[in-house]
């Protein structure tokens, strides 16, 4: 009845723009601020979707700028890819990069490349970050003031002063070089690994020198050698000496007899210093006649004995360890008082005050009491000789000499 009312009210709506991305790139972060010349450090960006559309994958490429405005006209650095972002979600980004080779500060950033339908390129570049590359490093200045100590028979401790001059990076080590002669020389060690300045060289034999100079390293290598420094490891402890051998024992007239020897071979690593010396009347019970010569003299005299005495004798080497075992023993006996007739005979022994008659005649020869022997129209101190002279008649030979004990000895008659 009514065909007015067959179509519905309107409703409106309003048409849009589509969903859009906007892609920003935040300030990167770096590995290291300040690297060496010629380093390698790592740069980090991170590539956000701050629009309300999904993005698509797109490039995101680094720059080094000479300020800290960072644009699509900077130095080219490397580049990444950027996978599609949805809306409000971010990628993480990172290139290894070498240091430039001339010391200054530089400044890195990057810039993703713009994406259909972003509702922004304006904000496609990231701000800058800084770095302040140093002077290239360069090898560091040698060690100082070495020193070599001995520490008992088989080690040497050693210990020196870093350089003060690094060359422009940190110590890492050491190299420390040995040698027997001091001309050839090898490593104890290439490189110690640590900056600790003292090293200890182990397992050496009693009485080894050796030398040492030492080398400090760096990034940029290994420096020059240090001085030199030696030292020599406490030698082997000593032991007794062995015994003396070849002792003789010759009696010297009435009143001495005297003794000699030869060294011992082994000193048992200590020089000798001296000899004990033994006597005994019946080669069992032993005093000593010399406890320590003190002297390396090989020889000793025992004198003011009685005319045909018997003397045993051994004798023991001294070093610093202590006293070594006896020799084999030697003896001798002293002459025989003269006969009684007083006639001068050869190894007679005429005390001062005393003479004896030269054989067949009534001629003397007397030692006074200073000590000086006289013999016809002779005389002297020390030594009287007197050959094939012929006196009244009468042919006379007639030697003499004095011993050190003061009594003269007859050598010759005839």
């Amino acid at each position: 009845s009514d065909a007015t009312n067959n179509c519905s009210a309107a409703v409106a709506i309003t048409v849009g723009a589509a969903p859009a991305p906007d892609l920003v790139v935040d300030a990167p972060k770096v590995s290291e601020r300040a690297p060496a010349a010629g380093a390698r450090f790592t740069l980090r960006a991170t590539v956000r979707n701050q629009g309300v559309g999904r993005s698509d994958s797109t490039t995101l490429r680094y720059y080094r700028s000479s300020d800290a405005t960072i644009t699509t006209g900077d130095t080219a650095a490397g580049t990444d890819l950027v996978s599609a972002l949805a809306a409000s979600r971010s990628g993480a980004e990172s290139i290894s990069m070498t240091a430039p080779s001339t010391a200054g500060t530089y400044y890195y950033g990057a810039c993703v490349d713009a994406v259909s339908d972003e509702q922004d390129t304006t904000n496609n570049c990231s701000a800058a970050v800084t770095i302040t590359v140093g002077t290239p490093a360069t090898f560091p200045d040698p060690p100082t003031g070495l020193t070599a100590t001995a520490n008992g028979q088989t080690r040497i401790d050693l210990s020196w002063t870093a350089p003060t001059d690094d060359g422009g990076a940190a110590i890492s080590g050491y190299r420390v070089e040995v040698s027997a002669d001091n001309s050839s020389w090898s490593d104890l060690s290439a490189d110690t690994g640590s900056t600790t300045t003292s090293y200890s060289h182990t397992g050496l034999t009693a009485g080894s020198t050796r030398y040492y100079r030492v080398s400090a390293i760096n990034s940029a290598g290994t420096s020059l050698t240090s001085t030199t420094a030696s030292a020599t490891t406490t030698a082997a402890l000593p032991t007794f000496p062995d015994p003396p051998t070849g002792l003789a024992a010759t009696a010297n007239g009435q009143t001495r007899i005297d003794l000699s020897w030869t060294a011992p071979v082994d000193d048992g690593g200590a020089a000798i210093s001296g000899y004990r010396v033994e006597v005994s009347a019946d080669n069992s019970s032993w005093s000593d006649l010399s406890a320590d010569t003190g002297s390396t003299t090989t020889s000793y005299s025992h004198a003011g004995l009685t005319a045909g005495s018997t003397r045993h004798y051994r004798v023991s080497a001294i070093n610093s360890a202590g006293t070594g075992l006896a020799s084999g023993t030697a003896s001798a006996t002293t002459a025989e008082e003269p006969v009684s007739d007083g006639t001068c005979r050869v190894d007679l022994i005429v005390e001062p005050g005393q003479g004896c008659t030269y054989p067949g005649t009534s001629t003397e020869f007397s030692v006074d009491t200073n000590g000086t022997g006289r013999f016809l129209f002779t005389s002297s101190g020390t030594r009287l000789v007197l050959r094939d002279t012929t006196i009244n008649g009468v042919l006379y030979t007639f030697v003499a000499s004095k011993q050190q004990d003061g009594n003269w000895r007859v050598e010759e008659v005839g």
